[in-house]
């Protein structure tokens, strides 16, 4: 009994060995392969939100970035919204300009997929409205504060 106990957990344990190796190229894309801070002029003021990193899957990834001014009533709508599709296995560099925005919040997120507006679940959606597609099949997530630099 104890045997036969022994074998079973032995199968699924490899089974489940099966199942993370085989899941290992979906988790390719690591939180580390993309980087994201702030630029500020001379006079430290925050002029725009850097992203680089590589995209090191087969495919084209999709970058989004959202920049949230202080003091604004509605995140989606008062948010500004940017997309770039990073081709596959290229190191990239992007930049956001922050447009006088001097303190706030920010947010950038791989996707593995755009969908159309027309085979998103909700096509309602306020980015299936702004852009005519959705991002899918979030691969990382990077946050952030926008405010200015003191200091020498």
């Amino acid at each position: 009994m104890v045997r036969q106990f022994r074998h079973q957990l032995y199968i699924r344990l490899l089974s489940i060995g099966i199942i993370v190796l085989l899941a290992l190229p979906l988790l390719a894309f690591a939180q580390s392969n993309v980087q994201s801070g702030l630029e500020y002029d001379k006079a430290g003021k925050p002029v725009a939100i850097i992203v680089s990193g590589k995209n090191s899957e087969d495919n084209d990834v999709y970058l989004g970035v959202s920049i949230y001014p202080s003091g604004i009533a509605d995140p989606l709508t008062q948010g500004i919204h940017s997309n770039e599709t990073l081709p596959a296995g290229q190191v990239f560099y992007k930049r956001f300009p922050l447009n006088n925005t001097v303190a706030g919040t920010f947010e950038v997120a791989v996707w593995g997929k755009k969908i159309p507006k027309n085979m998103a679940i909700d096509p309602n959606n306020f980015f299936a409205k702004k852009w005519g597609f959705v991002l899918d099949q979030q691969k990382c997530y990077l946050s952030g504060w926008i405010m200015p630099f003191v200091g020498k």
